[in-house]
């Protein structure tokens, strides 16, 4: 008699998940929140060089229109320390005039360039021409 009051019912429908089923669950869904994550890691990064590369970009446009409004070629050349990790070199190149129909003693053609540089690897080269007329004496 004992062993009848002891006995289990036959279970014959399932009524909940097994632990089995629950911890491949919890595994399927904790390698979805990792890879999530790893996403928006990337994307933060992605974010951080843009913004380097956006304020890079409108230092070497402020320094060169610096450089456009500079009499004198020989003040247009130096290093710039910008700040924030950007340094920046600009540079001067007399180009040739002989395709202009203008004689070379009146006006000379000038090609600016301005470098940009930032940690680690980050670089942004914006190139411009300035004429400078040189009055005959």
């Amino acid at each position: 008699m004992l062993s009848r009051l002891t006995r289990l019912p036959a279970r014959h429908g399932s009524h909940g998940f097994s632990l089995l089923e629950i911890l491949a669950a919890m595994f399927i869904l904790g390698v979805g929140i990792l890879a999530v994550l790893q996403l928006f890691s990337v994307s933060l990064r992605t974010v951080d060089k843009a913004d380097h590369h956006s304020r890079a970009s409108a230092l070497a446009r402020s320094l060169l229109e610096e450089a456009y409004a500079i009499d004198k070629i020989e003040d247009i050349e130096g290093s710039f320390d910008l700040g924030d990790g950007f340094n920046a070199n600009r540079y001067t190149e007399l180009l040739s005039t002989e395709e202009l129909e203008i004689s070379e003693r009146e006006l000379s053609l000038y090609e600016i360039r301005v470098v940009v540089q930032w940690p680690p690897n980050g670089l942004v080269e914006l190139s411009g021409k300035k004429a400078v007329y040189e009055k005959p004496e």
